[in-house]
């Protein structure tokens, strides 16, 4: 039984370190990616397969937010100051949200700000 919360603790940690690793990098709009606003939300088509994707306003405001290379957890600073949510929950859906977006091909993501297009 203890080796078992020694675990589930152990198993915490490295998500949270995990989590703080993502914070480190830097994200940036994919130029590849066409893009227009329309009523003041993002409309993004995805490069490769065409599908068109309407963000919602906290999508939208980030996606703006990335036209030139930024740190993720300046994106998740920028989104609690605009939105009065909590750290926490900022980082939790931050996180997953750029991970959508990257898996899309509709961002760039590097831990080298020089690497990423400035576009």
């Amino acid at each position: 039984m203890i080796d078992m919360g020694k675990k589930a603790c152990c198993e915490n940690n490295k998500e949270s370190e995990k989590k703080d690793d993502v914070l480190k990098n830097f994200a940036v709009q994919n130029p590849e990616t066409a893009w227009r606003m329309i009523d003041g939300q993002a409309a993004i088509v995805t490069p490769g397969d065409g599908v068109l994707r309407i963000l919602n306003g906290v999508g939208t405001f980030i996606w703006a937010g990335i036209e030139k290379p930024v740190s993720i957890s300046k994106i998740i600073k920028m989104v609690m100051h605009k939105f009065d949510v909590t750290e926490e929950m900022a980082k939790k859906d931050i996180i997953e949200f750029i991970k959508k977006l990257e898996s899309g091909k509709m961002l760039l993501i590097s831990r080298n700000k020089k690497d990423l297009p400035a576009c």
